[in-house]
């Protein structure tokens, strides 16, 4: 008859972990020798072998005496495993920790015999008393605030993340920023009142954008995210790194459409701007409310959608956008925010294949984690591919979290022994092995074996509570020109032009332009109307982009995909989203200061009707001494982009006084962008280029 030793969890007990004596032996002497190379068990280790060697030499013989030498043996090697996971006793690690949940590892030692004829068992259980059987880790100190996750899909990993975000959140006040690759964490914006970003609906990334950051250093960082995303060779990105650095010396920031046209210079370069073109709908002013609250409040950043090299571009930068934020603040060691990468492995997997390039520039993971330690703000990864992992990446995390793992292990990054490993293999879901650096430090150099708690309703009501009490900053505009002296000798005199009129944040393409106007004019047409209507103005020509091609969206799907349009039963009509970038009505409204009679209203409608004619994007600028108009027409050469060179200010003149044509002529200026008058009558056409005839 054999008779098996099985470390369990009690009722919730993975089942298919026992292992002879002999394997539990081994195990047991893994683990003591583990604390012996840390310095910490000396103590357990030696009462461990005390008590193996006594109860060996008063129960041995009367075993021996009564036939049941197993039996002996499994006492002993049982009690020997009691000694050895009876947790030292340490203080100050629990108090204002984190609650994650159930602890087996001081839970239940179970001792049963199997009689394999008549299928009958007998157990009893032995409760190892630790503190409360409750596992809490500390987000909130020393060594570090890094946490991993790793595991198979669907075995709890998520659940996992959330609990941990959620009570950082009530415990610490911690706030959190999780960008979420797969689109998993979207409700749970909803269940915490965490802000909730879609790219590029509602989040769109410029990674131009100097933000108090040397242009040197900026340019490096975009041939850095343009190498990793786009896959460019060193010579790719360095050229467009220089292209961009010419931008910034001419004193404009660039864009899409002006590194593009100086990447067009030279016809070698058109495999870089065409890759350039492959991210340009993530690409936008990024929304300053987002990162005014970075620390204030939770954000989830949903990527679901978006194609891998939008992903990892939109990722890179991001992080790379909360280094710079925490390096021009305080540092310390108390972490002010949690950043969660949910599915990292994606991101990670690819930067290792990126890091083969022999011109490849560090590791962007074990950067970030380096700089968040140092600049306080923690990382919680989460993943399905171990192996892929570096081991300093494994190595720089406080917390590592291991749910069940059934995939092939290709090298043992956590230094697993045997029953952890079987362990791994068959725990069920939200059951998990957890390793607490803070814990090793107090002497225990095991891992726990732990049921994770998801978040309760109360948790998450509260977490609520705690959002809708956030008041967002009152925010200033900001001054977007370029410092010409960082890239450029003090006496050298740079006009600063057009840079001022950036297109609006959030701003339709023109092919999506054209699909709004042509919903506008047919307002619950079906596709068929629509597609007729814009081929007969002329705007778009080409079949593949109207309908898509090779999984691409066509414009009608795309302007119902990024919410200008709404579509019901094959009819599209205009989301209010929408309508304000082509209806008249709507983009003048609110400029009450600006129209001062009905007159001058009517012809600046008229003026919008005519200017959308071609197709061109037309605004109503808020800032005050601005145009009554700025428009943006379609670029000659690549109809998918606006041609920001060729912006022009419209002013509908209703009058020939001469201070009014002055205040005009001076916006000009002003603006860097030639006006243009918008007359009805001829003889106010007369006295106007009698005012105007020595301006130029």
């Amino acid at each position: 008859m054999a008779r098996f030793i099985r470390i369990t969890a009690g009722a919730n007990a993975p089942t298919g972990t026992e292992l002879t004596a002999s394997r539990a032996v081994g195990s047991l002497r893994g683990r003591i020798g583990s604390g012996e190379r840390h310095g910490a068990m000396d103590d357990v280790l030696k009462d461990a072998v005390i008590l193996f060697f006594l109860l060996a030499a008063v129960f041995m013989p009367i075993a021996l005496l009564l036939g049941l030498p197993e039996y002996a043996l499994s006492l002993i090697v049982a009690e020997c495993v009691f000694v050895a996971v009876k947790a030292p006793k340490h203080t100050g690690h629990t108090e204002g920790a984190l609650l994650l949940g159930d602890s087996y590892a001081r839970h239940v030692l179970e001792y049963a015999n199997y009689d394999s004829g008549a299928g009958t068992r007998e157990s009893k259980s032995a409760e190892l008393k630790g503190e409360d059987g409750i596992f809490r880790v500390n987000l909130a100190g020393e060594p570090n605030q890094h946490v991993m996750i790793a595991g198979s899909s669907s075995s709890g990993k998520t659940t996992t993340l959330k609990a941990l975000l959620g009570r950082a959140r009530l415990a610490y006040g911690i706030p959190f920023l999780a960008i979420d690759w797969q689109g998993e964490l979207e409700g749970f914006a909803g269940d915490t009142g965490a802000s909730l970003w879609k790219v590029p609906e509602s989040f769109r990334l410029n990674m131009f954008r100097l933000n108090g950051m040397d242009p040197a250093q900026r340019a490096s960082m975009v041939e850095d995210g343009l190498m990793l995303a786009l896959h460019l060779t060193q010579l790719q990105a360095t050229k467009a790194k220089d292209a961009a650095m010419r931008l910034y010396a001419e004193g404009r920031e660039p864009d899409l459409e002006s590194l593009w046209q100086e990447l067009s210079k030279r016809r070698e370069n058109y495999l870089i701007g065409y890759r350039l073109k492959a991210v340009e709908r993530v690409m936008g002013e990024e929304p300053d409310e987002f990162w005014s609250g970075i620390t204030e409040r939770s954000n989830i950043v949903s990527l679901a959608g978006l194609n891998d090299n939008e992903k990892s571009l939109v990722t890179y930068f991001i992080l790379q956008r909360v280094c710079e934020l925490f390096e021009k603040g305080s540092i310390g060691s108390k972490p002010r925010l949690l950043v969660a990468i949910d599915e990292a492995w994606q991101l990670l997997s690819k930067q290792q294949q990126f890091m083969k390039m022999p011109t490849a520039h560090e590791f962007l993971a074990e950067k970030i984690v380096r700089l968040g330690r140092k600049y306080g703000f923690g990382i919680i990864t989460s993943t399905q591919q171990l192996e892929d992992l570096p081991k300093a990446f494994v190595n720089s995390s406080s917390v590592v979290v291991l749910h069940s793992y059934r995939q092939q292990w290709k090298d043992n990054v956590m230094s697993l022994n045997a029953l952890d490993i079987e362990y791994a293999k068959s725990a069920s879901q939200g059951e998990c092995l957890v390793f607490d650096r803070l814990r090793a430090q107090h002497g225990q150099t095991w891992l726990d074996y732990v049921k994770v708690k998801p978040l309760t309703d109360e948790e998450m009501e509260a977490l609520k509570e705690r959002a809708s009490a956030y008041k967002p900053p009152v925010l200033e505009q900001a001054d977007s020109r370029i410092s010409i002296d960082r890239v450029r000798s003090a006496t050298d005199s740079v006009t600063y032009g057009a840079h001022k009129l950036k297109l609006p944040r959030g701003a339709p393409s023109p092919t999506e332009h054209a699909a709004l106007l042509a919903i506008l004019a047919n307002e619950g047409s079906d596709k068929a109307g629509l597609v007729g209507y814009v081929k007969g103005k002329g705007w778009i020509g080409s079949d593949a982009t109207i309908y898509g091609y090779k999984g691409k969206a066509g414009i009608f799907e795309k302007a119902v995909s990024i919410g200008f349009a709404a579509e019901k039963g094959g009819r599209y009509n205009l989301t209010e989203q929408g309508r304000a970038w082509v209806d008249p009505e709507r983009i003048i409204m609110g400029q009450s200061d600006k129209i001062g009679s009905e007159e001058h209203k009517r012809l600046l409608v008229k003026t919008i009707d005519k200017l959308h004619e071609s197709n061109m994007l037309v605004v109503s600028p808020r800032e005050k001494h601005s145009f009554d108009l700025v428009a943006w027409p379609v670029n000659a050469r690549k109809r998918y982009l606006w041609d920001l060179r060729g912006a022009k200010g419209y002013e509908a003149q209703t009058s020939a006084r001469k201070d009014s044509i002055e205040e005009n002529m001076n916006k000009s200026s002003i603006w860097g962008v030639p006006v243009v008058w918008v007359v009805e009558n001829e003889d106010l056409l007369k006295e106007l280029k009698e005012v105007t005839k020595d301006y130029n």
